[in-house]
């Protein structure tokens, strides 16, 4: 393990830094008893769980996980401090365990990637609305690579002036893609005149809150109600999702602290995500107490945050992102924002890697893992060319007016280099309008619903008639047979009677 401090999403100073192989191996997860979850928020105790079930399962490169019965599931890091896998029905979501020692005038965090952090685990039916949640904690007990250390401490992360387009859009090996290439142009800003962006940000301009990493989350999420629905949905023009629920409800994030994009989706997947009517945004940065107002206010779900290509790492190619934001619509992203960046230049000569290269010979058999450094959110809305920077991503920055001096929120960053580390953690959720279609159009499903009702009354009067009917033939049979008898004794009667 390497000493290490760094920034999380949205200068959160409580990072883990895990690398992907050090999460190979068998784990031990122990479940706590069963909780029902009937609020916005729910926290599992620090301590390990005591008394659960324990169940163990394998993951293995390229997002393939399995348990100890041969059931089959994926799993990804989430970001580089934590894992989220998904197997039977089941998510399994936790992050790593750190621990931070004091020396003197400065502070030291170690990440023990081995472990998760206590009171940082959850196990939940997959699924949107899950009553029921566990705590868990999770052990590595048998790695795949021993004594597989993560990056560098902080002090040894040093920028790099080579070609920010080393490694990126060259192509390796034969691309076996066939079809239509997607559009030239595209933006998501302007579809044949009409935006399906959202008209205002999830928060007001001017909080002090570390929260791109939820802002960023919610903008595509609206971007993509807009998208499924056509416009249709009133959310993104006369309704906005609250990020002060996500900050102050979510037990997988750290509020204003920072997070990742994952937790935002986890969130979204499991309690919904109220308007900003429902729940209005406050001041105050780090004070989280979680009270809506009116908690059966409609919600918005969404499939929690997949990466694309369905694990980090998996796609990074500039033409598979287009065709990810092309059918689904925007896809957050998380950038290195430098000098260039506040300043609002496309693009940077500056490569954020480790002085000690992820890439170049370990000295440890079978080492390989994807490696990235972000710090805030962005959303990708398309893309397009010209004379000036050549290829561009179409960027919203939902945070720039609090960060930047920029003129406008969207802005153009160069394409296929991996300026800004743009192109290396990207991904993005799906709404599940579901929910919302059982209060306000509930026709089909009711009709679905009293059907059902209908079947299982049927049942019981098919069960009770069936009852009655061979209780009233057992009646007759031994109404014949009582009267067979008195007519049996009528006919001998003894001649004495004569």
């Amino acid at each position: 393990m390497w000493a290490f401090a760094a920034l999380a999403f949205a200068l959160a100073d409580t990072a883990v830094r895990c690398l992907e192989d050090q999460y190979y191996g068998t784990w031990r997860f122990t479940l706590s008893h069963q909780f029902k979850v009937s609020m916005d928020n729910f926290e599992c105790s620090t301590s390990v769980p005591k008394g659960g079930d324990e169940i163990y399962l394998t993951l293995l490169p390229k997002g393939v996980a399995y348990t100890s019965g041969g059931l089959a599931g994926r799993w990804s890091p989430v970001y580089m401090a934590g894992v989220d896998i998904l197997i039977g029905g089941m998510r399994y979501f936790f992050i790593s365990k750190k621990v931070t020692v004091s020396f003197g005038d400065h502070t030291e965090t170690t990440s023990v990637c081995s472990e998760s952090q206590p009171g940082l685990g959850w196990a939940r039916q997959n699924g949107i609305k899950s009553e029921y949640q566990n705590c868990l904690y999770a052990v590595l007990i048998d790695p795949m690579i021993l004594n597989a250390t993560n990056i560098m401490s902080r002090e040894n992360i040093q920028p790099q002036y080579d070609s920010p387009a080393s490694g990126y859009g060259s192509s390796q090996g034969f691309d076996m893609h066939y079809g239509d290439p997607p559009p030239g142009a595209w933006s998501w800003g302007d579809v044949g005149g009409v935006s399906f962006l959202p008209a205002a940000a999830p928060a007001p301009a001017g909080r002090e809150c570390n929260s791109s990493y939820v802002e960023a989350a919610l903008a595509a999420m609206t971007a993509r109600v807009m998208v499924a629905s056509n416009r249709t949905d009133p959310l993104g023009r006369d309704a906005f999702l609250s990020a002060q629920h996500v900050l102050d409800c979510s037990q997988y994030g750290q509020g204003c602290a920072g997070g990742y994009f994952e937790e935002v989706g986890l969130f979204a997947e499991t309690y919904g995500i109220l308007t900003v009517d429902a729940y209005p945004s406050r001041p105050g940065d780090n004070v989280r107490y979680c009270s809506p107002s009116n908690p059966t206010s409609d919600r918005y779900f969404f499939t929690n945050y997949y990466p694309i290509g369905g694990y980090l790492g998996a796609v990074t190619s500039p033409l598979e992102i287009m065709w990810e934001i092309y059918r689904n619509g925007p896809i957050v992203a998380g950038i290195k924002p430098n000098a260039d960046w506040y300043s609002c230049s496309p693009t940077t000569e500056e490569v954020f890697l480790p002085s000690y290269y992820p890439t170049t010979t370990t000295g440890i058999p079978n080492r390989r893992y994807f490696y990235t450094d972000v710090s805030y959110g962005v959303v990708i809305i398309g893309w397009g060319t010209d004379d000036t920077i050549g290829d561009y991503w179409l960027v919203l920055d939902p945070f720039s007016a609090r960060t930047s001096s920029c003129q406008s929120n969207i802005r153009k960053v160069a394409r296929g280099v991996n300026a800004f580390n743009i192109e290396s953690y990207v991904g993005g959720s799906n709404w599940v309008p579901l929910p919302d279609l059982l209060a306000t159009h509930p026709n089909k499903l009711v009709i679905q619903r009293t059907f059902l009702v209908c079947l299982f009354i049927a049942d019981i009067v098919s069960a009770i008639f069936s009852i009655l009917s061979v209780v009233l033939l057992c009646s007759v049979i031994r109404k014949r047979r009582l009267l067979s008898v008195s007519n049996s004794s009528f006919l001998m009667i003894p001649d004495t009677a004569l």
